[in-house]
């Protein structure tokens, strides 16, 4: 039996919350200008602590929505009567 650790954990992690999870993808909202949003698909990694690892680039100049993500999602449905990843290619 071997205790395995990993110190000096890198890369992007959120809170699971701000994932969005359908079928076939994963992804999240992008606030790009103040009350503006934009959704983006990423890749997810490991699962820790409630957080949970983005593999994709993320434009670091727009905030990723951590609390409110399925009621800007429910919204947009309302609004707009599709989904947001409609037409992604997966």
């Amino acid at each position: 039996m071997a205790k395995l650790t990993q110190s000096n954990v890198k890369g992007l992690y959120i809170p699971i919350d701000a994932v969005l999870r359908e079928e076939n993808a994963s992804y999240i909202w992008l606030e790009k200008k103040p009350g503006v949003f934009e959704v983006q698909m990423v890749e997810t990694g490991v699962e820790t602590n409630g957080m949970i690892e983005i593999k994709s680039d993320i434009d670091a100049s727009k905030k990723v929505v951590i609390t409110g993500a399925y009621a800007i999602n429910s919204e947009y449905k309302f609004r707009k009567g599709g989904d947001p990843m409609e037409g992604m290619k997966m």
